[in-house]
């Protein structure tokens, strides 16, 4: 069950991802739904909720992005359709990105510093947000931000796991 889940849990965010970066306004809704999805379906529900705590680390990153202007979403507070982006992010390193918990730490980084950035530059280069920065400055704040972050968030994730392990 569980490696059928990690597929499933793949699929729940990509498909989170493509709704949030075509249709921002409409999004929630059905994010929400994949969200209910995947607690329904999840083998590790408690895990996974614990888990989807540390989302407000990058709910709270964006946040001051925004009040920056580094990231500009139209408004002055974190989009609905962005903080449901971060659970479902947060989410997959308990399943489809499981393997990536067991990196080194500087690997780790490495991937987030790329990967992170990546994803936030296509959903700018989608036209689903905006920044009042240079391209160059965009980047690297995203890949300081992602390169710190990645790291820290799959230390939480084991740190979860082995708590409710031995508990």
């Amino acid at each position: 069950m569980m490696k059928r889940f990690s597929l499933i849990n793949f699929i729940l965010f990509q498909s989170s991802w493509a709704l949030a970066a075509t249709l921002p306004a409409n999004a929630p809704f059905f994010m929400l739904i994949l969200l209910g999805v995947h607690f329904l379906l999840t083998p590790s529900r408690m895990d996974d909720v614990f888990l989807l705590l540390c989302a407000l680390i990058g709910i709270a990153l964006d946040q001051t992005f925004i009040a920056f202007s580094l990231l500009d979403v139209g408004q002055n507070w974190v989009p609905f359709w962005l903080i449901l982006l971060w659970g479902h992010f947060i989410l997959c390193l308990n399943h489809s990105l499981k393997w990536l918990r067991q990196l080194n730490i500087i690997v780790i980084g490495l991937l987030g510093a790329v990967a992170g950035t990546f994803s936030y530059w296509m959903g700018w280069r989608l036209g689903v947000f905006d920044t009042q920065f240079t391209t160059g400055l965009f980047l690297v704040s995203y890949t300081l931000a992602w390169g710190i972050l990645l790291p820290i968030f799959c230390q939480l994730a084991n740190r979860i796991q082995n708590r409710h392990a031995h508990s």
